[in-house]
């Protein structure tokens, strides 16, 4: 349980340092106009699919982590199934996305379309897996912020949504703050599992 854990968190830690070093290798692509997916774009685009890889693990391992961490009845069944989705969605992204400004092809089209699936199967795993959370009255202290983080994804979803139906140039900030709110989620509940705090006392 314990090193599933430390297995997400490493997957997921892992996922937001290549985003982030891939904008020191295409800074052409900027933080404001560019969606993520565009950096696999480029020379060494496929330094991404190593932020995906890692992404898959991370999502492997923390479904096999909650399982162990929270027997019934302080496990939701329907959370892990949405993070089931979620994390067959992922593979989705192996399918490059189109260029801004480019006519859509079928790999952008499976792209998307498991983006706009798996980003709400994981958010509705988040607000499930919170509240669940929150009534075995785990989310003390520090651990509280999680609540905070899991109203905000869904809120942020919806603005990268509208924002980019609208073509706005500052898409590509939203989305980011999106995911980093998304992977921070992942990685602090991953660390409440490893730590034992976000597990109630009689299932440890």
């Amino acid at each position: 349980m314990r090193r599933l854990a430390f297995i997400a968190m490493a997957g997921f830690i892992t996922f937001l340092c290549v985003l982030l070093l891939m904008h020191f290798i295409h800074p052409e692509y900027t933080f404001s106009d560019h969606l993520i997916s565009e950096y696999v774009h480029g020379e060494y685009g496929w330094v991404l699919y190593i932020a995906i890889i890692g992404n898959l693990i991370g999502s492997i391992a923390l479904i096999g982590s909650v399982y162990k961490a929270y027997p019934p009845p302080n496990r939701s069944h329907i959370s892990l199934v949405f993070y089931g989705i979620a994390t067959l969605a992922i593979l989705t992204k192996l399918f490059p996305i189109d260029s801004t400004g480019k006519s859509i092809t079928l790999s952008g089209y499976i792209h998307n379309l498991g983006g706009f699936f798996g980003s709400i199967a994981g958010i509705l795993f988040i607000l499930v897996h919170t509240k669940r959370l929150n009534l075995i009255e785990t989310l003390v202290g520090s651990y509280g912020i999680l609540k905070y983080l899991a109203i905000l994804a869904p809120i942020l979803f919806v603005a990268v949504m509208i924002i980019a139906a609208y073509m706005d140039p500052i898409v590509g900030i939203i989305q980011r703050i999106y995911v980093s709110v998304l992977m921070f989620w992942l990685i602090i509940a991953m660390n409440g599992i490893r730590t034992r705090k976000l597990i109630p006392r009689r299932s440890q």
